[in-house]
């Protein structure tokens, strides 16, 4: 049987959602952009809403639709947690934010997931995140922005551990990271190494509010 998937996902409000694959055998969702007129992200959460992936790969969408997320899209108290999980050559068109991934919620990435070559047309273009970010043991890398925050853009809480964030673009400023605000954490092994912005804070531009 196969594991790989086209197509879409959307939770109802409070809904609960975990895809996981197992063993060495990982849920793969391929948007197939390059072959496909695709207009939306694969999985949206709604209000409440709670998503785990688990051991599974999300790659080549392209949202196109006036929707932030290239790939996964959740708003204010929802909750995800990406467990070994890839994020990979997502894009999100037009005036909007979350090349791979736009969080409003809780997201937790962590156990060696990967965010890498997702683009945005406006901020984050790995991630974009208003709500609470915590990376695990994970990497950021290879991820681009017209704008502000090639590899994260956070306007919330934002902890980081024993992680990397690497080869990122901004147009702007925060080539890795972008941050605007008073909560951020990064300890043990965190390495952010060779991001660029073309306007200055090639790893990092932090504004505190």
């Amino acid at each position: 049987r196969s594991n790989s998937f086209t197509g879409a996902f959307f939770t109802n409000t409070n809904a609960t959602l975990t895809i996981e694959g197992t063993g060495e055998s990982k849920i793969t969702f391929d948007g197939n952009k390059e072959n496909v007129d695709a207009k939306n992200r694969v999985i949206e959460i709604s209000e409440g809403g709670s998503l785990t992936l688990i051991n599974t790969i999300i790659k080549n969408n392209r949202n196109s639709g006036g929707k932030n997320g290239g790939a996964i899209a959740a708003p204010a108290n929802s909750t995800v947690e990406l467990n070994n999980v890839e994020i990979s050559c997502n894009e999100c068109i037009g005036a909007y934010s979350g090349g791979g991934i736009y969080s409003s919620g809780t997201l937790t990435i962590k156990n060696n997931s990967t965010i890498s070559e997702n683009k945005s047309e406006s901020h984050g273009g790995g991630i974009f995140c208003k709500g609470t970010l915590t990376i695990t043991n994970s990497t950021i890398s290879g991820n681009n922005s017209d704008k502000y925050g090639g590899g994260i853009y956070c306007t919330g809480d934002l902890t980081i551990t024993n992680s990397i964030i690497s080869e990122n673009n901004s147009g702007y400023s925060g080539g890795g990271l972008f941050i605007n605000s008073t909560n951020v954490k990064l300890s043990d092994n965190v390495k952010i190494l060779n991001n660029k912005a073309t306007g200055g804070g090639g790893g990092r531009n932090i504004c505190n509010r």
